[in-house]
């Protein structure tokens, strides 16, 4: 989704990180451990903290109403 640049991708990104440390939570409280788990849940917030520090969201949204308005510019000379 981040690669079709939609405005959703982040949103996404940021829910499923929340739902593997919930996860997490729930693993670390039935006494297991997953390495695994624990990495992808690092590596969710590292994306997650540079997109949004990045300023990602705000350019998707701006490029997404420019391409609106170059639509609806189109759609009155079509």
């Amino acid at each position: 989704m981040l690669m079709k640049k939609s405005v959703v991708a982040l949103r996404i990104l940021f829910i499923s990180s929340i739902l593997v440390f919930l996860l997490e939570a729930f693993m670390l409280l039935t006494l297991t451990f997953s390495l695994v788990l624990l990495l992808l849940l690092i590596y969710l917030v590292i994306a997650v903290v540079l997109l949004y520090t990045d300023g990602v969201q705000k350019k998707l949204k701006e490029k997404m109403i420019a391409e609106k308005e170059e639509a609806a510019k189109w759609d009155g000379i079509l």
